[in-house]
C-alpha cells in the first residue's frame, strides 16, 4: 500500500550551509514522497539562515533504525537527503563578506 510521506528536517549546519532531510518507512508501506516538497522545505530552512535557495547534493541514504520485522528484517528504515544551501552572488551585500570594522569609541560632550 502506497504511503504518501512528506520530508522532516533532521539536522544540518548553518556554518557549513547544508540541511539534513528525512522520511520513515515502516515495514509494510511503500512511501511516497515529493522532490519539490522536500527542496522547499530545504530552501526554507537555508533562506532561515540567510542563504537564497537550497539544491540536493549527493544520493539519498538508507539506514535501518529499528529491526526485528516480521517480513524482512528491518522494521523501520529512515531516508536521508542532504541539501546545500545556495546563494546569488549577485544579489549578496558587498559588505557581507568582508570583516568587522574596528570603530574608535569617544566620549560625548
Amino acid at each position: 500500500m502506497r504511503h504518501p510521506k512528506s520530508w522532516t528536517a533532521i539536522g544540518g549546519s548553518r556554518a557549513d550551509g547544508v540541511v539534513r532531510l528525512s522520511i520513515e518507512e515502516g515495514e509494510m508501506e511503500k512511501a511516497t514522497y515529493s522532490e519539490e516538497q522536500g527542496r522547499q522545505l530545504a530552501a526554507q530552512r537555508c533562506r532561515s539562515w540567510g542563504y537564497d535557495s537550497a539544491e540536493a547534493f549527493g544520493g539519498t541514504t538508507s539506514q535501518c533504525v529499528r529491526y526485528g520485522g516480521v517480513i524482512v528484517p528491518c522494521s523501520l528504515t529512515r531516508y536521508t537527503r542532504e541539501y546545500q544551501c545556495t546563494s546569488n552572488a549577485a544579489n549578496r551585500n558587498p559588505q557581507q563578506n568582508q570583516p568587522d570594522s574596528v570603530q574608535e569609541l569617544r566620549p560625548v560632550n
